[in-house]
């Protein structure tokens, strides 16, 4: 996946096409961020730890939009229009789905969901305006987010609407070093940061077909890379990304 697109990669899902900042170099610390957003009308909510991590969460689309070690860089990629406050004021008033970038969640699989005509794939994909951005209510403390929304998704296959009720916990997990003997070099070496993410789905109203699966797809800055596991454990197949997460950055 080219950095700054979306995995589609071109036309409506290219990131330029979503209003990117032109010109200079844009602020992207977690205060630009918080500061920019907050003057566009959508305010972050932020968790803190003990070892100044942060987590940055965005109700607009229930997204995990900043993940910073310290005060090191963010490891999630962020639209490039959101670090700068006129930018992401006409990024919010474009037209069509908008990309934010980070963690987002969606319902799958997308062939059946986003594509209203398997032949003309590129022209005719819409992201579920119920789900992303969707209008989800937020509940928050000092140790954990909330966010939760009803939407309706469009199985295009078989031309019936299905209604859904999404939500999310999220919260940041600790440096897992802290407890291992021996650890204390190291931790000064390595920059944490760690979330955790619960999500679950169910239908609120009939539906032909089975329980959908939801796709996390994450947005890394460049050279990026993330680590996958999966619950074994399970008595059905584990969904792709559908997974604690937690990144040690070098």
């Amino acid at each position: 996946m080219r950095v700054g697109q979306d995995r589609l990669g071109q036309g409506p899902f290219s990131t330029k096409a979503r209003g990117e900042a032109n010109g200079g170099a844009i602020d992207m610390r977690r205060d630009a961020l918080v500061r920019a957003l907050r003057e566009a009308g959508h305010k972050l909510i932020q968790l803190m730890d003990t070892s100044q991590s942060s987590l940055l969460v965005l109700p607009y689309g229930a997204r995990v939009l900043g993940l910073f070690p310290g005060d090191r860089a963010n490891l999630l990629w962020v639209n490039p229009s959101l670090g700068d406050t006129k930018a992401a004021i006409e990024f919010f008033r474009s037209p069509g789905w908008r990309n934010t970038g980070g963690d987002r969640t969606w319902i799958s699989p997308e062939r059946d969901l986003h594509v209203r005509d398997l032949e003309n794939p590129w022209n005719s994909y819409e992201v579920t305006h119920s789900i992303d951005p969707g209008k989800y209510t937020v509940t928050s403390n000092d140790h954990e987010v909330r966010l939760a929304t009803e939407g309706s998704v469009r199985q295009h296959r078989v031309g019936r609407e299905c209604a859904i009720h999404l939500e999310k916990s999220i919260r940041l997990v600790p440096n897992p070093l802290r407890y291992e003997p021996g650890a204390e070099d190291l931790r000064k070496q390595v920059f944490y940061a760690g979330f955790e993410q619960t999500t679950s789905h169910f239908k609120t109203s009939y539906s032909p077909l089975k329980s959908r699966p939801l796709t996390r797809p994450v947005a890394l800055p460049e050279s990026g890379e993330q680590g996958c596991t999966e619950n074994k454990g399970l008595n059905h197949a584990p969904q792709p990304l559908a997974m604690d997460q937690s990144v040690l950055v070098k």
